[in-house]
């Protein structure tokens, strides 16, 4: 075929779907116009790309502005070590320790929630440079939104409280966006800062040398706590006359719904006063003229004056609210030489360590489908060398640890996992030695284990097999220095670890075989699982407020869930299929060209099976759940609801939609779990084939339109 001839049938292509979209009700979705094979690639995506908006791509943002060195370069391999773990368990100290970054405090650390910007750190032989990338405005906007009508429910409560108001203003529920750092805090009362509002202040005061005006207080916040108070009034006054509010269950629907009769314009009005006050303090940050996307900070040899320039872009100082602009920043990342301490190596290497925020800071109780390991952290977990799961000693693999832990063996990581214990000195046992404490926290390990059901056996039993040569365990963290020596030994071996992590891996010589029928019939039960977890029923037993914001987050593709909550219907599918699935790849029907030899070799195989396999079928469930129906699903069930019954017509239509497209095997000809099959059967062909053929490059995309691209 020509180019000439090639261009024009591409053209008819994209003709024809232009002229089904004047009649949406005939145009496919991205995943059925895949699966009909008949548009080009090229073609579907340039589409559908333009129809449907996505979540911005953060780091993508900054691998154009800092590409992250190869894992596997021509004349060098560098480890990249990803650090995960729950709130509060140490790891930007960890970090800090390993680097030598205590006394700037970088990676930010502090009691409770404190690291709330993915952090990428290149250590090498290079001067000190950094690039920053920002929420959107229009997160940051509906952050806000969400945060005044929080202070309006405050003030129905407690409206004598101003100093409390103002802090429900300025720091969201979740304590991800504190924007006292940018604003600055409630001048008449100091004390409204939250309890748990703890802040690291290492960094010497005489260091702390930003213009103090800069750091001055919004003079303007008190205007917007009496808007917060008069909204709140008005509201009520509305709702109790719109419902008729005359017997005492009339009240109880006025105190459900209320806040629905917050004014709009009032509402978007204040919203817009405290995004312009954000927007003038990060211009003036970044020196921009409107609101940026990136900055780069200025490269150096300085160490010091490299984070004296980071410094607002990262910082949690008191001394420095009103001058930082860290709860607006989504990621960070540096480079330099941040060399090890003399005892964990003994010359500069050559790494890149990847920090973000840690599980578990889901608002409210804990439910079937708030346990789902974040998306944006799942699609790390394949970028890794060496996966460094951090939990406390004591209590050891409890709480969110175990969820982590469970979606890294499913998912085929075992062979890149260590686990990092830290405050081994809480480790109570006055009658054990340093060995016998060890032993202890193991023990906590291996309850963990057995509790995971979802675990295949044999993961489950080389898991407590190996445990001890993957664990670490780290006292005293909390000082400036480590010198402790059992601690000191043990960091010696993590830096060893790191460089063991980039050895060659021998191609497997073997293929599984398995039972199309046998996997499908687990997918069957997983999909009632979730449909049944994902109910009317079960949804409408939320407050209307967060099926609200969950359809507002993902119609208008701010992201693919509502973070919040830790609601991703997308992720939360894919979980429950990948964990299933990874059970059943336990059992081979047989092998080609025979059975391997051991069992850790069948083990390795497998688990590389189950790497493609958990990467493909996040990618499909999210296309296929989120990214296909947002626009003409989502958004609506968003924007066309509101009054009282929210909650039940709001739930009803979210489980409509997902039951529409999490298709059983009888329903809709079986299309979603044939798709899942296909996605197992491309993954063990590719897999094998390229392990065989390492030349050749990994590819995402399958030529039956079975999966679609990961993000």
């Amino acid at each position: 075929m020509s180019d000439e001839s090639g261009a024009q049938a591409l053209g008819e292509q994209m003709n024809t779907l232009l002229a089904l979209a004047e009649t949406p009700t005939l145009l496919p979705t991205r995943s059925h116009a895949i699966a009909e094979r008949k548009y080009a690639r090229v073609i579907i995506d340039a589409f559908f790309d333009c129809m449907t908006p996505e979540p911005v791509d953060y780091f993508a943002q900054r691998e154009r502005e800092m590409p992250l060195p190869p894992r596997q370069g021509k004349q060098r391999k560098v480890p990249h070590m990803l650090i995960v773990g729950p709130t509060g368990a140490g790891k930007s100290r960890f970090i800090q320790h390993l680097l030598q970054t205590t006394r700037e405090n970088f990676p930010m650390r502090g009691a409770g929630r404190t690291t709330v910007a993915d952090t990428e750190i290149i250590v090498d032989d290079s001067d000190y440079s950094s690039v920053v990338t920002f929420y959107s405005e229009n997160e940051i906007r509906e952050i806000i939104k969400e945060n005044v009508l929080e202070a309006c429910a405050f003030a129905y409560r407690e409206g004598e409280d101003k100093a409390k108001i103002a802090s429900k203003l300025l720091i969201d529920s979740d304590k991800r966006f504190r924007f006292n750092h940018v604003i600055g805090d409630w001048v008449q009362n100091a004390a409204a800062m939250d309890d748990e509002d703890e802040f690291g202040d290492e960094e010497r005061e005489s260091e702390l040398d930003t213009d103090v005006s800069a750091a001055a207080p919004w003079t303007k916040l008190e205007s917007c706590v009496a808007q917060v108070l008069s909204m709140t009034e008005l509201a009520l006054k509305t709702a109790r006359h719109e419902l008729g509010a005359e017997t005492e269950q009339d009240e109880l629907v006025v105190e459900e719904y209320w806040l629905q009769y917050i004014d709009q314009d009032q509402l978007d009005a204040l919203t817009e006063e405290i995004l312009e006050e954000l927007e003038r303090r990060l211009c003036a940050a970044t020196g921009q003229s409107s609101w940026p996307v990136t900055y780069r900070v200025a490269d150096t040899s300085n160490k010091v004056e490299f984070f004296r320039r980071l410094r607002p872009f990262y910082q949690n100082n008191r001394k420095l609210f009103g001058a930082l602009v860290t709860p607006i920043v989504q990621g960070i990342r540096v480079r330099g030489r941040f060399t090890p301490p003399f005892f964990a190596a003994t010359k500069l290497p050559t790494w890149v360590l990847l920090d973000g925020q840690g599980v578990g800071h889901e608002q409210g109780g804990a439910t079937k489908i708030n346990r789902t390991v974040p998306p944006e952290l799942a699609r790390k977990f394949s970028g890794a060398d060496l996966i460094c799961l951090v939990d406390r000693a004591v209590p050891a693999m409890t709480g969110d640890a175990p969820i982590l832990l469970e979606s890294l063996i499913v998912r085929g990581h075992q062979d890149r996992l260590a686990m990092i214990f830290t405050h081994f000195e809480d480790v109570a046992a006055p009658d054990l030695n340093s060995a016998g404490r060890k032993t202890k926290v193991l023990e906590g390990l291996s309850n963990a284990i057995q509790a995971i059901v979802s675990l295949p056996k044999a993961q489950r039993v080389l898991l407590e097999r190996t445990a001890e040569s993957k664990a670490y365990f780290l006292a005293r963290m909390d000082q400036p220095e480590v010198k402790l020596r059992s601690t000191q030994s043990e960091m010696k071996r993590i830096c060893e670890h790191f460089e063991r992590s980039i050895g060659e891996t021998e191609p497997p010589k073997f293929r599984p075989l398995f039972n199309e029928y046998a996997i499908v019939n687990v997918l069957r039960g997983e999909i009632e699982a979730y449909r049944r977890d994902w109910s009317e029923a079960e949804l409408a037993s939320y407050n209307w407020k967060i099926m609200q914001a969950l359809t507002n987050w993902i119609g208008h593709a701010y992201s693919d869930g509502y973070p919040k909550r830790n609601l991703y219907p997308g992720q939360d599918l894919s979980q429950r299929l990948v964990a299933a699935i990874s059970i059943e790849l336990e059992s081979p029907t047989s092998w080609e060209p025979y059975k391997p030899n051991s069992a850790d070799e069948e083990s390795r195989i497998l688990n590389s099976i189950r790497r493609e396999v958990g990467d493909r079928i996040d990618a499909y469930c999210r296309e296929v759940l989120v990214r296909d129906p947002r626009t003409g699903f989502w958004l609506p069930a968003y924007e066309n609801i509101s009054g009282p019954g929210t909650k039940v017509r709001r739930a009803r239509t979210v489980a409509r939609i997902l039951e529409d497209r999490a298709q059983l095997p009888d329903e809709g000809l079986g299309g979603f779990t044939k798709d899942i099959w296909h996605i197992v059967e491309e993954a063990i062909a590719q897999t094998c084939f390229l392990s065989a053929n390492p030349e050749v490059g990994v590819s995402a995309t399958f030529d039956d339109g079975a999966a679609v691209r990961p993000a």
